[in-house]
C-alpha cells in the first residue's frame, strides 16, 4: 500500500487535471499517451499500477542505457561499430530524457489539454461559426486524425527492423560473428553483455529484450511526435483564427458598437468615442487570445 501522505502530495502535484481532460487525453491520444507513461493515471486507485509502470520502464531505459555506454568506452577505435553505438545511446537517452521530462512537467501538458478543452478563446461575438472559422478547426481536426496513426506506425515498424533481421539472417547461416570486444553481430544492436549470447536460449532471450527495449523507445517517442504534431495542427488553427480576426477588427467593431448602442449611423469613425471604445475592446480581445496562444 502507498502512505497517504505520498499520496496527498502526488494528488497536490496533479491538482490541475480533471475529468474533462481526461476525456479529452482519451478522445485525442487513445491509450497511448497512458500505456507508454507519458502522461499517466495519477488517481489513487491506479497509482500503484502507474508506480511499477514508471519504475519498470526507467529501469529499462537505464540498464540498457549503462550497457550502451559501456559498449562506446569498448568500440572507441572501431570506427563502424562506434557509430552504431553512439546513434542507440543517444536514441535511449532521448526516451529515458522524455520520459522523466513528461513527469516533471507533467502540469505543463495538463494546462494545455486544459486549454484545448475549454478553448483557446471565445470572442463571443459569433465568429466560431464563421464558414472560414469551422474550416480551419475541421482542416486541423483532419490533420489531428490523420496522424494519430503515427505512433502505431513508428512501433511496429521499430519492432519489425529488431525482430525479422536477425530472424532473416539466424536463418540464412550459422556462422556466429562474434567481435573481439564480445559483440554479437547477429542482434539488431550489437553491444557488450554481461553474459555470452552464441548458443540460442541467450541469444533469443536478449533478441527479445531488445525488442522490449525497441518498442518501448518507439512508443515513447512516437506518442511525443504525436503530442508535438497535434499541438502545432491546433496552435497553426488557432493563429489563422487570430489573423482573420484582425483582418475583420473594424466589421468587428462596428458590430460591437451596434451590439452596445443599438443601430446608431457613424459617420466619422476616427472621431466617435463609442466607436473607438468598441474598437479598443477587440484589440484587447485579440491580444488576450494571442497570449493565451504563446503561453
Amino acid at each position: 500500500m502507498i502512505p497517504q501522505r505520498i499520496i496527498d502530495y502526488i494528488q497536490e502535484f496533479d491538482k490541475e487535471n480533471n475529468e474533462d481532460i481526461e476525456r479529452l487525453i482519451k478522445q485525442e491520444y487513445g491509450i497511448y499517451v497512458k500505456l507508454f507513461a507519458v502522461y499517466p493515471s495519477l488517481k489513487p486507485n491506479n497509482l500503484l499500477f502507474t508506480f511499477i509502470q514508471v519504475f519498470i520502464f526507467l529501469s529499462i531505459d537505464l540498464i540498457f542505457l549503462s550497457l550502451q555506454i559501456y559498449s562506446v568506452i569498448l568500440v572507441s577505435s572501431d570506427i563502424s561499430l562506434f557509430s552504431v553505438c553512439i546513434h542507440y545511446f543517444l536514441l535511449i537517452s532521448l526516451n529515458f530524457s522524455f520520459s522523466v521530462l513528461a513527469l516533471v512537467n507533467r502540469k505543463y501538458l495538463t494546462r494545455m489539454y486544459r486549454i484545448l478543452h475549454e478553448g483557446f478563446y471565445d470572442y463571443k461575438d459569433g465568429s466560431n461559426n464563421d464558414p472560414y472559422v469551422q474550416r480551419v478547426k475541421d482542416n486541423a481536426q483532419k490533420a489531428k486524425y490523420l496522424f494519430s496513426f503515427l505512433p502505431l506506425y513508428i512501433l511496429f515498424t521499430g519492432i519489425t527492423l529488431v525482430t525479422i533481421g536477425p530472424i532473416i539472417d539466424d536463418a540464412q547461416t550459422t556462422k556466429l560473428n562474434i567481435t573481439m570486444e564480445g559483440f554479437n553481430i547477429r542482434l539488431p544492436v550489437a553491444k557488450w553483455y554481461p553474459y555470452s549470447t552464441e548458443d540460442d536460449i541467450p541469444f533469443y532471450l536478449t533478441l527479445l529484450g531488445q525488442a522490449i527495449l525497441a518498442a518501448l523507445v518507439a512508443g515513447v517517442i512516437g506518442t511525443f511526435d504525436l503530442l508535438y504534431i497535434t499541438i502545432t495542427q491546433e496552435l497553426i488553427a488557432q493563429l489563422h483564427i487570430l489573423n482573420y480576426s484582425l483582418l475583420n477588427l473594424k466589421k468587428r467593431a462596428i458590430n460591437k458598437c451596434k451590439e452596445i448602442y443599438g443601430n446608431i449611423n457613424i459617420k466619422d469613425y476616427n472621431n466617435d468615442d463609442r466607436y473607438h471604445r468598441c474598437y479598443y475592446y477587440c484589440i484587447r480581445q485579440n491580444i488576450i487570445h494571442h497570449q493565451t496562444i504563446i503561453e
